[in-house]
């Protein structure tokens, strides 16, 4: 039954709400969501902006975009790096509900993970759909609200609150603030940088648009759209396509670098749709590919994947020598691991190979100072916009590295609101350790910074074991494997330790098996780039017990490789038991990388 009263009633075009909070974070990407549920836990009464639908920016439904970080590059050399705290818990989530894997498989089931994370804390007020467009500042250096707007519901919300975080990607509060930003790359003259790229190059990441296929049960016919690439020549890597390439394999179906990757979003949108059709267009129509007549197209994203726009200045800037050399802050708050990743400017349509990647040894640690800004006092960085020059950013960008620093903004918020005072003030009379200590507690894992002992309730606790096992041999019970690659146990040694090893090999012939002892230059790193020692032993033919002995040692405890050289004519004993501390390692290539 219609109600006659409800629209008699003068109507109004806009409702408006006012919010005051502790903290406003602008942005529901993954950097976002984990500062918000941070903070929320800290009893912090948080209001979280974003201008999507769904949470999770580029790794969510809208994108699809692999959430990766530290501990996900292929071939890099952090393998058993895991990022911890919130994030960690959102991955975890993931898996058991999830069962496809990675949130690109199935991201509406991601989706909901974010959203179900976000919705059990009582403390966050969430608003989707709702576009910050106006920063209101107290003074020169201080942030009093912003001005948002809903045209889901006509609604217009003035948020207030002491502390802000922008998270946005595009940093629309810390420019509106008045924040010191950069775009573009920096020279290598002002921070020695000898990666910073030249013009030819480009300054800029572009955007990516995926696509996703599938298999009918009968044949379907393509049509492209009118506005598709006609001619697929113009893709310089266009032989490389393959008809099951979907996805995120489609990394490189970039553009944009060159634009203005703010203001002409939308124009780089339209290019990469002419793009994604016309590449699909070229799958299924050009007679160069077999057995495609069932394949068709799933879904198209509607809005781009965005690289980099914008990066503000904070109270340190990392640079590539921080990510290349690990650098060491006493203010670190968490970790990156990712190659330095940058593109080229003209993306798909450059000639020159779709990235370029350099990889560190190890993880590396990333400061507070880089989450503050440097002339807004009562703002915090996270996210892509963190401070970082361009080439630093290549590494620091994805996602659950970002997720991962963001818990640290969320934790120094609480303790700012704790305290009352500024980010900035974290850095005075000791309190960046006891926020170290908080964000360990969570399971933030910093390296090289443990967890202090009074607030530790493990080192009051009393441990046994009703057994033990002393590792002095590993039984030879199990396969063959033929030595054509590299192969290497990865084992704790202690220092001034002369080791004697026992194998049993198969040889095919008379031949020689060298085995080096390796470990690495700094001791919390899994990369071998230390040769301390190279045997090589005479093998007859046939199956025989070989024992040998390094007459070098370790200087400290540590991790090390004793490595098998490749050796196609011998094969080596495996074992069928496992033991934690103890890894085989292999020296494969991915040809993906």
């Amino acid at each position: 039954m219609l109600n006659i009263e409800t629209f008699s009633k003068t109507p109004r075009a806009v409702l408006k709400k006012e919010i005051h909070s502790d903290f406003v974070i602008i942005g529901g990407g993954l950097a976002g969501v984990c500062a918000a549920i941070t903070a929320a836990r800290k009893n912090m009464k948080v209001v979280l902006v974003q201008d999507r639908p769904v949470l999770g920016g580029n790794a969510s439904s809208e994108v699809r975009l692999w959430a990766l970080g530290a501990t996900s590059h292929m071939g890099n050399n952090n393998r058993w790096s895991r990022e911890g705290g919130v994030i960690n818990e959102i991955f975890v989530e993931n898996l058991y509900k999830n069962k496809e894997g990675n949130p690109v498989i199935n991201p509406v089931i991601f989706d909901t993970i974010i959203l179900d994370k976000v919705l059990s804390e009582t403390n966050i007020t969430l608003l989707l759909n709702t576009l910050v467009y106006e920063t209101h500042k107290k003074d020169d250096k201080t942030i009093a609200s912003v001005t948002a707007f809903n045209p889901q519901n006509s609604t217009e919300y003035t948020i207030s609150a002491p502390l802000f975080c922008d998270a946005s990607g595009d940093g629309i509060v810390a420019f509106q603030a008045g924040a010191s930003f950069r775009i573009g790359a920096e020279t290598k003259d002002e921070f020695g940088e000898l990666f910073a790229p030249d013009e030819s190059y480009g300054e800029l990441l572009g955007h990516s648009i995926f696509f996703y296929s599938k298999r009918a049960s009968a044949p379907v016919k393509y049509t492209a759209p009118n506005y598709a690439l006609k001619d697929i020549t113009a893709i310089p890597r266009y032989k490389v396509i393959e008809k099951e390439d979907s996805g995120c394999r489609f990394w490189w179906l970039e553009y944009g670098g060159r634009k203005d990757t703010i203001h002409e979003t939308e124009e780089i949108k339209y290019e990469l749709w002419k793009v994604v059709y016309g590449v699909w267009d070229y799958i299924k129509n050009s007679g160069n590919f077999e057995d495609v007549d069932d394949l068709t197209l799933e879904w198209v994203g509607n809005i781009p994947g965005k690289r980099e726009s914008r990066r503000f200045e904070g109270l340190y800037m990392m640079k590539q020598q921080d990510v290349i050399g690990q650098s060491r802050f006493d203010d670190a708050v968490g970790f990156g691991g990712w190659a330095i990743d940058l593109h080229p400017a003209d993306g798909v349509y450059s000639e020159k190979s779709g990235c370029t990647q350099w990889h560190s040894k190890g993880t590396y640690d990333i400061p507070y100072r880089s989450f503050v800004s440097r002339d807004i006092n009562n703002l915090f960085l996270a996210g892509r916009i963190m401070s970082a020059s361009h080439v630093a950013f290549g590494s620091t960008r994805v996602m659950a590295t970002t997720g991962f620093t963001a818990q640290a903004v969320g934790m120094a918020a609480s303790i700012c609101k704790a305290e009352n005072i500024n980010p900035a003030q974290i850095l005075e009379n000791g309190r960046i350790k006891h926020l170290q200590n908080e964000l360990n507690l969570i399971g933030q894992s910093i390296p090289n910074t443990p967890i202090m002992t009074a607030s530790n309730l493990v080192s009051q606790a009393q441990v046994g074991a009703s057994s033990e096992l002393k590792l002095a041999s590993i039984p030879f019970d199990g396969e063959w494997l033929n030595l054509s690659t590299s192969a290497a146990m990865l084992l704790p040694l202690k220092e001034d330790t002369k080791y004697q090893f026992k194998v049993e090999l198969d040889a095919k012939c008379v031949t020689q098996l060298e085995v080096q002892l390796r470990t690495s230059q700094k001791d919390k790193n899994y990369t071998p780039d230390i040769t301390l020692e190279v045997l090589k032993i005479d093998v007859k033919a046939g199956k025989q017990e070989v024992t040998f002995k390094f007459s070098e040692t370790l200087v400290k405890e540590q991790y090390a490789f004793v490595c098998f050289m490749s050796n196609e004519n011998l094969n080596i004993r495996e074992s069928k038991q496992l033991y934690s501390g103890a890894m085989s390692v292999f020296n494969g290539v991915n040809k993906a990388v």
